[in-house]
């Protein structure tokens, strides 16, 4: 009853909240690539490592501005939806070069460093746990 009605509200408000944010931050990425391009030059585009900037921008620009507004399947755009996770890589690439972040990715980079280490002491720490039980179920059953 009323909690279903709530909740569908709550929903459609949500929904409305993340495509007005995602159209705005669309647009500030395509404003920022245009500035970019003004200043820099065409030149700037074909940097190896802007092109994967660019990509990415225009990406999103397909499901979200030409797709969605023709009328394609919702199944179709989430697909192409995914790629928007590669937004992650770009953030991740500015932790790594700005010497503000250094310390930030100091810390990401022992943690992914150590990762290998904690696996393996999970392991023992588990095998040796799961040999100590099997012990005890031996021990408590002959008692």
């Amino acid at each position: 009853g009323m909690e279903v009605s709530a909740s569908e509200e709550v929903d459609a408000v949500r929904i409305q909240f993340h495509a007005l944010f995602e159209n705005f931050f669309t647009l500030l990425l395509i404003v920022e690539i245009c500035l970019r391009v003004l200043c820099d030059g065409w030149v700037w585009i074909f940097n190896r490592t802007n092109v994967f900037d660019t990509l990415l921008v225009f990406g999103t620009i397909v499901p979200l501005w030409i797709l969605k507004p023709s009328g394609v399947q919702d199944d179709v755009i989430r697909a192409l939806s995914v790629f928007r996770v590669f937004r992650l890589v770009r953030l991740i690439r500015m932790v790594r070069i700005f010497a503000f972040f250094r310390t930030l990715w100091y810390l990401v980079e022992g943690f992914l460093d150590s990762l290998e280490v904690f696996v393996f002491a999970w392991l023992l720490m588990g095998s040796t746990l799961y040999l100590f039980a099997i012990c005890g179920v031996y021990a408590i059953g002959k008692a």
